[in-house]
């Protein structure tokens, strides 16, 4: 565009005798010209000396260019008398003919280019959002939680903090105030630094600040990203062609309180309350209210030895056992969270003491089921003369169903349990990674099992959610979950659902269905689904999932 310009307004000075307008038009050109080089070389420094921007220089430019256009218009007035009369057909009206052409056919040929191909440019469109969904929506949670976006080129380190979804227009104009924004610098210089992980309480400085995630875009530098897994207060959360993603792991709030019993309780943006009611409902209530009206669906309720008394156990599950018959089963949770098990009372047991204490818990248990009488004593549990008035409903005891990922864990779901909660592993980023993970640990669990002559039967809880396609799936069940609650718990979000979501059960029901039979392929018996429970949602599963598995066969069992 310039460049025809340019040709235009060079060839007034030998298409017209009104050369002392051409002449100003030329001289207001080039000096403006020289003044946007003077400009473009000046470095301008913040009140705070923290930043140096070049000047901008868009103003002479425009001047510039009006030079150029008085030139040029002048000669567009001198054409007439070139051309005319047939002038244009001798050598200098040819000449001049071609200088027009040449002139015209810059903005034309930029015309046809830019259709073609696109603007390439200072403005350009954005290729996808540089937050995943999740992390958008954690944003307009009641913590308001933030993510520092890095990015490593030429050996520099930059940043960016999001507060909201992705970047706004001019944001990165805006000024930040000298205090918050080296209180930042530093934290950014300590965390990308070699050796970076081994610093202390850099958690804490990320989430005093609010942030919750760090993002390394795609290229990801894999040196930073290498430190920032070696920093202990961050927890990888996901690693995909576009972004890496780290959760920061401590209490994360710009406003925080300590409670008269030590716990950090983070603050909400906007108005906060003294007191809240919870929506967890004890799971023993539920499953009995839900299985007296119901004839098929299976009632499974978790259990955390250390918290609960085995024989107290056994007489709630006779109970409910009876009062949906034959269909009660118990889910042992041998892991442990720290907070819970002091709010309750409960004794935190570390390493082989957690799984012999286990062991004694389903021991008693069974016992109890399957004795009139019964006595035991263990080194963590006694119990004399221990009876049930009560026998479960069928003669079978009920079942056992555990999860666990480490070998000692194995082990002892090959020893003592019914039926394990296949694990893969959490780093998986394919469905095919996914299933490659389901196969081996069958594989392996058949191993263990075929030498004790047990069976271990096979369950999987992957997360199912119904849409055009995955990624209308995904977006409907994030906004059913903030349609329900305003303020989620993110952190349950992010290590309950996310992980079950690559399991491939997300998108159009032909998809779902499709893993479910490759599910069935791999040794997997029975589905616990993962779901949004409304109303609609259950409804719509049952009737386009569960029901054609049920017709279909072989079939496999459902749990939701």
């Amino acid at each position: 565009m310039t460049g025809g310009l340019a040709l235009a307004a060079l060839g007034a000075l030998l298409l017209t005798a009104r050369r002392s307008l051409v002449m100003a038009g030329w001289s207001v050109a080039l000096l403006s010209l020289l003044v946007s080089i003077a400009v473009s070389r000046m470095l301008l420094t913040t009140d705070d000396a923290s930043k140096r921007v070049v000047a901008w220089p868009g103003i002479s430019l425009a001047i510039a260019a009006a030079g150029l256009v008085l030139a040029a218009v002048v000669a567009a007035d001198a054409l007439p008398a070139q051309l005319g009369g047939g002038r244009w057909r001798r050598p200098a009206g040819l000449g001049v003919l071609l200088l027009v052409v040449a002139a015209c056919s810059a903005p034309l040929l930029a015309a046809g280019s830019w259709v073609a191909t696109g603007v390439r440019g200072p403005v350009s469109g954005a290729a996808a959002p540089v937050l995943p969904p999740f992390v958008s929506v954690s944003s307009n949670t009641g913590q308001r939680l933030r993510t520092l976006v890095l990015r490593a080129e030429h050996g520099t380190i930059t940043y960016e903090v999001l507060r909201g979804a992705d970047p706004l227009l001019g944001a990165t104009d805006l000024a930040q105030p000298p205090a918050a924004q080296r209180t930042l610098d530093a934290v950014v210089s300590t965390l990308a630094a070699p050796g970076g992980g081994d610093a202390q309480d850099q958690g804490q400085a990320l989430a005093g600040m609010g942030i919750g995630y760090i993002l390394l875009p795609t290229p990801a530098d894999t040196t930073l990203a290498s430190t920032l897994n070696d920093v202990a207060d961050l927890r990888p959360v996901s690693k995909t062609p576009a972004f890496q993603l780290w959760r920061v792991a401590q209490t994360v709030a710009r406003v925080r309180v300590l409670e008269p019993g030590g716990q950090l309780v983070s603050m909400p943006s906007g108005p906060v309350s003294v007191s809240h009611l919870g929506n967890d409902l004890a799971a023993w209530i539920l499953a009995s209210a839900i299985g007296s009206r119901l004839n098929h669906i299976r009632a499974l309720v978790a259990v955390h030895p250390g918290l609960w008394d085995p024989v107290m156990v056994g007489k709630l599950a006779v109970s409910l056992d009876r009062i949906c018959p034959g269909r009660m089963a118990i889910n042992i949770v041998n892991g442990w969270f720290d907070e819970e098990f002091r709010m309750f009372g409960g004794t935190v047991l570390q390493g082989e003491d957690r799984y012999r204490r286990t062991v004694e818990f389903i021991d008693i248990l069974r016992g109890l089921w399957t004795h009139d009488k019964f006595s035991y004593a263990g080194q963590f549990y006694k119990v004399e003369n221990g009876q049930l008035l009560l026998k479960p409903a069928s003669p079978a005891a009920p079942e056992i169903y555990s999860v666990s990922r480490s070998d000692r864990g194995r082990d002892f779901i090959a020893q003592h349990c019914d039926w394990w909660f296949v694990d893969y592993p959490k780093t998986a980023q394919t469905t095919d990674e996914v299933l490659r993970g389901i196969d081996d640990a069958v594989a392996d669990m058949n191993r263990r099992t075929k030498q004790l002559g047990r069976k271990v039967r096979y369950a999987l809880n992957p997360f199912v959610a119904l849409g055009v396609d995955e990624e209308d799936a995904f977006k409907t069940a994030i906004d059913r979950i903030f349609a329900f609650d305003p303020d989620p718990d993110t952190r349950k979000i992010e290590s309950r659902m996310l992980p079950a979501t690559r399991a491939g059960c997300i998108g159009s029901v032909d998809k779902v269905l499709r893993q479910m039979r490759r599910f069935e392929d791999l040794g997997i018996e029975l589905v616990l689904c993962k779901l949004i429970p409304t109303s609609e949602n259950v409804r719509r599963i049952g009737e386009e999932i569960i029901a054609p598995m049920h017709r279909g066969p072989p079939q496999l069992s459902r749990a939701s």
